[in-house]
């Protein structure tokens, strides 16, 4: 049984993916083969409007499920730790984060 999976690192100025084909034995269900058929990162520029930063995501990942077709996908779980004494705030970036696996959901 081959499955076509693609994961995400969510984020709105830098968002990775990676499209991969496991192979599993239907007998042992033991991975047979895993095999990369592409992965990258969309980068947009933060002097681009919200609304094209947004587009140009969302028709990467389109392309990638119309290119590949997958059976599977997975984002990352956000983790963000408690802010430090003299930190920078992470309340922006979190919102931004949030706007990207919002459009990839």
């Amino acid at each position: 049984m081959k499955i076509i999976s693609i994961g995400i690192d969510q984020g709105i100025a830098n968002c990775g993916y990676g499209c991969v084909e496991v192979e599993i034995d239907d007998l042992s269900l033991a991975i047979v083969s895993l095999k990369t058929l592409e992965y990258g990162v969309i980068v947009t520029k933060s002097d681009t409007p919200m609304s094209l930063r947004a587009t140009n995501i969302v028709a990467k990942i389109t392309s990638l499920v119309n290119d590949h077709n997958p059976q599977a996908m997975g984002c990352e779980k956000l983790f963000f730790s408690q802010p430090r004494q003299g930190g920078r705030n992470k309340s922006a970036s979190m919102l931004y984060t949030n706007m990207a696996t919002g459009l990839l959901y």
